[in-house]
């Protein structure tokens, strides 16, 4: 996960970081440093080693002091989430002055299939999406999608986060080419990957990185108050 991993490079051991949404927080070995997992759901049973505190929390409503965090990561979480800006908020309140907010999702833009969902579907109006779900879907997994995935578009992203956040910056295109590893098994040509520094180049154009930004299937974003 590039979050992770960015936030592993910018974190000292002495920082204390969130990982909201963790699920088992497998992705926390990738960070030196204090960490804190927090989930709605998760048995602790499952967690990993790396997790070395878990909560059961919720995130709209975290059990934490102000101006507690150094780093948080809330990696692909939004689009989980149908109350979005309470998150935000949550977020920005419990982040330390000089902080860092992580934000990831899947584009739902994106010619993907993000979640597992038919290719497109998230592209739709959820109100058009449950007539053309059903038919294509199990009941477990319509039930997943009815319930659980709430889509996000870039430009929405940065709508809602620029109320809370002073900065905003896009920063996939950054972390793609530092790990260009987690292209290997997708269906994307070795030329695209091999291609990752020109396009960083090419982006440093505002426009041309808000073209990229809303087309690439995923989205990375750092906060800052």
């Amino acid at each position: 996960m590039l979050m992770y991993s960015r936030v592993g490079r910018l974190s000292e051991p002495d920082d204390i970081i969130l990982d909201l949404g963790s699920k088992d927080g497998r992705y926390l070995d990738e960070i030196n440093a204090k960490t804190i997992a927090l989930d709605i759901e998760l048995a602790k049973g499952q967690l990993s080693d790396e997790a070395q505190d878990y909560i059961l929390g919720d995130g709209c409503e975290l059990p934490f002091q102000d101006n507690v965090f150094d780093y948080i990561i809330l990696g692909q979480v939004l689009e989980h989430i149908p109350y979005k800006i309470d998150v935000i908020k949550e977020v920005k309140r419990v982040l330390k002055p000089h902080g860092a907010a992580f934000f990831s999702f899947p584009n739902r833009y994106s010619p993907s299939k993000p979640h597992g969902l038919p290719r497109f579907l998230s592209a739709v109006p959820k109100s058009i999406g449950f007539e053309i779900a059903r038919p294509m879907l199990t009941e477990e997994k319509y039930t997943y999608y009815r319930d659980c995935v709430f889509p996000l578009s870039p430009l929405h992203a940065r709508r809602i986060l620029s109320k809370y956040f002073n900065e905003v910056e896009y920063v996939t295109i950054d972390e793609s080419i530092k790990s260009p590893e987690i292209y290997i098994d997708r269906l994307l040509p070795q030329t695209f990957v091999n291609s990752l520094p020109l396009i960083s180049l090419l982006t440093n154009i505002p426009l041309l990185e808000r073209v990229f930004e809303s087309v690439w299937s995923y989205c990375s974003y750092e906060c800052s108050i």
